[in-house]
C-alpha cells in the first residue's frame, strides 16, 4: 500500500505476518546522457518541492542541464533561460543551488534548490527549494475576474498545497 513518509512518498508491501515492508521506489534507467539531461528539464521546470527522482545510468551527467523553457513575468511568455557554469562544475555533490537567468530579457532570474548525488548505485535528486515558487498560469481574464486571495487558493488548488499557506 502506497504510505506517505512527510518529504517523500516510498512503496510498501503487507508481509504474510501482517508487517510492512519498504519495496523501494521506481528506478529509472538513461543509457544516454541527452535523455538524462532532457528529463532533467522537466523535473526542474515542472516537478514540485521533494518528489524524488531515482535513476541509473548516464554517469557523465554531472551538472543540471544549461537551457530551461519557463514562463518569464517580464517577457509576458515563454522563453529561454540559461544557467552558466565553470569549468570542472559539478552539481551532483549533495545540497546545491543553481540560478537560471531569462535569454530574452536578462531581467528574470529562478533559482532552483536541489539535493542531487549518487549513492552505490543509484543516483538521487530532488528540489528542495525554488524562488520565484512554481505557479500555474491562468489566463488574464480569469485573474483579472478573482480577487488576489481567492487566485492564489486558486493556484494552490492546482499544485496540491495547503490554501493555509
Amino acid at each position: 500500500m502506497p504510505q506517505d513518509t512527510g518529504w517523500r512518498a516510498e512503496l510498501f508491501r503487507e508481509t504474510s505476518d501482517q508487517s510492512i515492508v519498504e519495496v523501494g521506489m521506481a528506478t529509472e534507467y538513461f543509457g544516454a546522457n541527452d535523455a538524462l539531461k532532457a528529463k532533467m528539464e522537466i523535473v526542474l521546470q515542472t516537478w514540485p518541492l521533494y518528489r524524488v527522482f531515482q535513476y541509473t545510468g548516464a554517469e557523465q551527467v554531472a551538472t543540471l542541464p544549461k537551457y530551461l523553457t519557463l514562463f518569464c513575468g517580464k517577457c509576458a511568455k515563454d522563453t529561454f533561460w540559461e544557467a552558466s557554469f565553470y569549468t570542472g562544475e559539478t552539481n551532483k555533490s549533495g545540497f546545491t543551488s543553481k540560478r537560471y537567468e531569462c535569454r530574452n530579457c536578462g531581467n528574470s532570474f529562478c533559482t532552483y534548490y536541489f539535493y542531487w548525488k549518487k549513492e552505490q548505485q543509484i543516483s538521487e535528486f530532488f528540489k528542495v527549494g525554488q524562488y520565484p515558487e512554481l505557479e500555474e498560469r491562468v489566463s488574464q481574464t480569469l485573474e483579472q475576474a478573482l480577487k488576489p486571495e481567492d487566485l492564489k487558493m486558486y493556484k494552490n488548488a492546482f499544485l496540491g498545497t495547503s490554501i493555509l499557506e
